[in-house]
Order: structure tokens, then C-alpha cells, then sequence
């Protein structure tokens, strides 16, 4: 079913669906009871930092924001990224 006009143009819904969107994807992609749980409560906030971050961080959407946040998020936590660094006797 596709969102109605008003889902796209008032804010709180359309964080609404950006959370219920994100906890969608978390759902699918988290192992564990424990992160199962967690996927609501987490999408529920991103969206909220991604509405409130409107305007200062150079994207004109929510969603825009979420896609680069979530890119940078990946980067950083990709285990090759941490093990590389430790071999080089950096720290974290």
C-alpha cells in the first residue's frame, strides 16, 4: 500500500514511516532475541534524529539524511576496517 500525500508532506508522519521502515530493515537483517526486540525502539529514534537534523546537515529530506547516515554507519563498522587498524598498532 502506498503512503498518501499527507504521509510525504507532515513531518510526523513521515517519520512515522521512516521509523516503521527502519525497524523493517533491522528486523530482517538482526540475529539474536535480544536485537529483535531492540528494532522498533531504534528505528523509532533514527527517524527522530533524522527529522530533527533537517536543515543542518546539507540533505533536504529525512530519508536523504537516513541513507548517508546509515552508509557512514556501515563504513565504520565493517570488521576489515578494525582489524586493519590493530595490526598497525593503532587503537581504537
Amino acid at each position: 500500500q502506498r503512503p498518501g500525500e499527507k504521509a510525504m508532506t507532515d513531518p510526523e508522519q513521515h517519520e512515522s514511516m521512516l521509523a516503521t521502515s527502519l525497524a523493517y530493515q533491522f528486523r530482517r537483517q538482526s540475529k539474536g532475541e535480544a536485537a529483535q526486540m531492540n528494532n522498533a525502539r531504534l528505528g523509532k529514534e533514527l527517524a527522530r534524529l533524522a527529522r530533527t537534523s533537517q536543515g543542518r546537515t546539507g540533505r533536504d529530506n529525512p530519508a536523504a539524511f537516513m541513507t548517508d547516515f546509515l552508509a557512514v554507519a556501515e563504513f565504520l563498522a565493517r570488521e576489515g576496517r578494525l582489524e586493519s587498524k590493530e595490526e598497525q598498532g593503532g587503537s581504537r
